[in-house]
């Protein structure tokens, strides 16, 4: 390790520490301060937390607008809503659903490229009428579980040969489901996951596997952060997960999401951020494109047309914005088809609807950036690393240039003190080596994980600060201030005043200020008597 760089990193960090006292004794709080003044800065936008989200999209989201097909075909099912649906082989098919005549057990077939729609005369053991029955497709085979006949809750199982059109009743064994509607249902590999429901009763929070190569039922144990009972979520299938938002638990409709491993019966809450869905039930989902697409649904006053986003890789949700919509409804169907979305049929909160949508995805055809990813590659690589960290008995491979370019203080330390050093060692003793490759992976991807707690948040601005990051910093305030409570504002708030957190202390000081009749009995409010000025602007906010 060359002694001389050793020393040289750790002047710039004491000089950089000086300079934030300095800073700290020269100001008090900036009653004035507009948080809104982060996004003025050409050098440290923040206006997408992560990264521009606009430039991560892979369709033109100014082009899109819905067009209607059904006064183009002929042989339009009649009008329904609560049907279920599977695709196959470039055709949706449809099963049953209600009417103001009752229930249906009719099957129609829409083909993708005529346009066209047909009734489909099926034979063998059919199944009663019935609607909010779960549906998938398994080796051309429309699979159906469940659903209400207008009197009774069913827990029967069919399948239906989408080639010959022949049902088939599948007697039950193993553990099986009970009577229920409105569940969430999805198929990966050979299993099929039901979840939830209502079996006229009671709500459900319970889930079901159903194994296609054993023939058996089998109840899932589910681990983690369950779901309240519920019934009528959307839910779409993304790999070995199942994503359901929303749902209605008898009382309140709602908008958690969660995700579901269907293997192993572990659930998963999902952060949100963004602009998130209303409370709602009867709505529809589907996967696009590694982002899942919402639609509709009912929130207690009104059917809704309204159309989001949900984008996995920043856990953060848009509504799309979307020419000559289509009327708001609840249970329709909503189907991905190549790179279109469409529509069928619902209920609007007057008449039950039989009409169908296409909203074409501009541009889909363009790959997804493989950038981020590339860049990923780079950290902690051995084989293209010229620096090399040394943190708690760990060695941290990094690149000399990225780590110049993005930070004062390394280009300072490589490339004025020691740019003829072709592999440079250096020793890390005052951070974890949890935090450093935090700052690492925000170094090579301008990326920050919205799931890092309070403390890993508060040590990455320590970092950030030292090493003179200051959009990391700023990223690190933003999410911070999510987390702000009663219970840790006090200590948030001495932090951001000594390392200079403009807008973070604005927020906790917002909350302290609010909230002051409870946050004065805790102890720790004692704490605050070696900051008077911040004792001094408590009082003044509020006289």
């Amino acid at each position: 390790m060359n002694r001389r760089l050793q020393i040289e990193h750790e002047n710039l960090k004491t000089k950089r520490a000086l300079m934030r006292k300095q800073i700290n004794q020269s100001h008090r709080i900036d009653r004035d301060f507009d948080i809104d003044e982060r996004f003025n800065s050409n050098s440290m936008c923040m206006k997408n937390d992560e990264f521009d989200i606009e430039d991560s999209e892979y369709y033109d989201q100014q082009q899109q607008t819905w067009e209607r097909l059904d006064r183009l075909t002929q042989s339009l099912p009649n009008q329904r809503n609560s049907c279920s649906w599977v695709i196959f082989e470039d055709c949706l098919y449809i099963f049953g659903g209600f009417t103001f005549n009752g229930r249906l057990d009719d099957v129609h077939r829409y083909s993708f490229h005529s346009t066209q729609w047909q009734r489909l005369n099926t034979t063998g053991s059919k199944p009663t009428a019935r609607e909010n029955n779960g549906a998938i497709e398994y080796k051309g085979q429309m699979y159906i579980f469940g659903g209400c006949d207008g009197l009774l809750w069913l827990n029967d199982f069919y399948s239906l040969n989408l080639k010959t059109l022949i049902w088939e009743r599948i007697e039950p064994t193993g553990q099986c489901p009970s009577e229920r509607f409105g569940i969430a249902c999805g198929a990966y590999q050979t299993k099929m996951l039901i979840f939830g429901g209502c079996d006229g009763n009671h709500y459900l929070n319970d889930a079901y596997v159903w194994d296609f190569e054993e023939q058996v039922w089998n109840k899932l144990q589910l681990i983690g952060d369950i779901p309240s009972a519920r019934s009528c979520p959307s839910f779409s299938v993304l790999n070995n997960q199942i994503y359901i938002f929303g749902g209605f638990d008898g009382v309140n409709r709602l908008n958690d999401f969660y995700k579901i491993n269907i293997f192993t019966g572990k659930v998963k809450r999902i952060s949100q951020h963004g602009t998130i869905p209303c409370p709602r039930y009867f709505h529809a989902s589907e996967i696009y494109q590694n982002k899942l697409l919402l639609f509709g649904g009912f929130n207690g006053q009104a059917r809704l047309n309204d159309l989001y986003e949900f984008d996995f890789g920043i856990k953060t949700w848009k509504k799309l914005e979307v020419n000559e919509s289509p009327k708001g409804r609840s249970s329709m169907v909503f189907q991905v088809y190549n790179d279109s979305l469409y529509i069928f049929g619902g209920y609007d909160g007057d008449e039950l609807l039989n009409d169908i949508y296409k909203l074409e995805f501009k541009n889909a055809h363009i790959p997804r950036s493989s950038f981020l990813q590339d860049l990923h590659t780079l950290i902690n690589n051995p084989l293209m690393g010229d620096v090399v960290f040394l943190i708690e008995d760990h060695q941290i491979y990094a690149n000399k240039c990225i780590l110049g370019a993005r930070s004062e203080h390394f280009q300072t330390l490589f490339f004025e003190e020691f740019r003829d050093k072709e592999q440079i060692y250096i020793e890390i003793t005052d951070c974890a080596y949890q935090t450093f490759m935090d700052m690492l992976l925000y170094i090579y991807t301008d990326q920050l994980d919205f799931s890092f707690n309070t403390n890993r948040l508060l040590n990455l601005i320590i970092l950030s600060d030292q090493y003179l990051l200051q959009r990391l910093k700023y990223l690190c305030q933003e999410q911070l201030i999510r987390k702000i409570n009663c219970n840790n504002v006090i200590d948030i708030i001495l932090f951001s005043k000594k390392y200079n957190c403009k807008l973070l202390l604005v927020q906790t000081m917002k909350q302290l200020v609010d909230n002051i009749s409870t946050i004065k009995k805790r102890k720790d409010f004692i704490k605050l008597a070696q900051e008077p000025e911040i004792l001094l602007e408590i009082i003044q906010k509020k006289c």
